[in-house]
């Protein structure tokens, strides 16, 4: 009977993080960093990356060109202004003014 109760309580616990998780993804605005590939350059200041089957449009100030790795970021959770900060394959980093 104990073991019952416990699965039932395993069950429940996973429910409320799994919650918490979607909650705090969805809701909460934080910067998220990630690493990705350009895939298209679609000028000298914007491009294309690939993340988690997604492509997302880019703004970059640091030169970049098809197929160099870049990092990322996503600015209070706005997938809408996703900025390149760093390019991998050429070691240049955005600088903040």
């Amino acid at each position: 009977m104990n073991s019952n109760y416990s699965d039932v309580i395993n069950s429940m616990v996973d429910v409320i993080l799994s919650k918490i998780k979607k909650a705090v993804e969805d809701e909460c605005s934080y910067d998220k960093t990630f690493t990705a590939n350009i895939v298209t350059k679609l000028s000298d200041t914007k491009g294309l990356v690939s993340y988690k089957g997604t492509t997302h449009t880019v703004q970059s100030t640091i030169p970049f060109e098809n197929g160099d790795l870049v990092r990322v970021c996503v600015p209070c959770n706005n997938w809408n202004d996703l900025f390149v900060v760093e390019n991998r394959t050429v070691s240049q980093v955005h600088n903040k003014k």
